[in-house]
């Protein structure tokens, strides 16, 4: 499905020049979502729960709270009514068991966390994994650290940088372990000082051929694809 930068957007939100190159990485390992049971947790504005009726799949799109009066403006603007909106628990998802061919999330992982808890995410990974069907797929982006100074950034301009918990790579190596199988390809070095879109599209142009010389852990973003390991037959 070509993709103009418009629906980007709508599908992306902020920095879509960057995060936006995860659907493209996704689609490398699963070309095609038509009829697919895809989930989409911590869906706000349901963005990829878009991506993904726009290519005929069957979404339920969730969040803590429903996300119905947040997302279904977006979606019905590009003739999406067949979504359905649920209020889901990460951690304790109130599905049956292998009933998901996809699970998909954008930027959710590092504000489940809160104070001093007991690390939520491997329950987040586990319940993931308890609903996906064999052989189903774990695609997900989220906010590395990145380099010093992109911390430096984010603690001055962004009011949850204090409680957001950034991943590293080898974070998420020990949470795709499980998985019979995990890709990851990392993006984002001059984007995020853009003050308006327009400057962080034209900066995430550069990025893209920086990308290539720079190291991947200094990148401040991950996209992922995760497969659930199939039925022995």
């Amino acid at each position: 499905m070509k993709i103009g930068l418009p629906l980007r957007q709508a599908i992306i939100g902020w920095d879509s020049g960057t995060w936006g190159q995860c659907l493209d990485f996704w689609q490398q390992y699963v070309p095609e979502f038509k009829g697919k049971q895809v989930l989409e947790l911590g869906a706000s504005q349901g963005g990829l729960s878009l991506y993904f009726a726009l290519q005929e799949a069957e979404v339920l799109c969730s969040d803590l709270t429903s996300p119905e009066a947040k997302a279904r403006p977006l979606h019905q603007a590009y003739g999406q009514s067949q979504i359905r909106y649920l209020a889901l628990d990460a951690k304790a998802l109130a599905l049956p068991d292998q009933s998901q061919d996809l699970v998909v999330f954008k930027s959710v992982l590092g504000g489940i966390r809160r104070g001093g808890e007991t690390d939520p995410k491997p329950v987040v990974m586990a319940e993931i994994l308890r609903v996906l069907r064999p052989g189903g797929w774990l695609l997900f982006a989220e906010n590395l650290k990145g380099a010093h100074w992109h911390m430096f950034l984010r603690k001055q301009f962004v009011s949850w940088a204090a409680y957001w918990d950034y991943l590293s790579l080898p974070d998420l190596q020990v949470l795709t372990q499980p998985f019979a199988e995990s890709h990851y390809q990392t993006a984002g070095i001059l984007a995020l000082c853009g003050r308006n879109e327009f400057q962080r599209q034209q900066l995430s142009r550069l990025d893209r051929v920086l990308q290539k010389k720079w190291p991947e852990n200094q990148c401040y973003c991950v996209f992922v694809a995760a497969r659930k390991a199939s039925d022995p037959t």
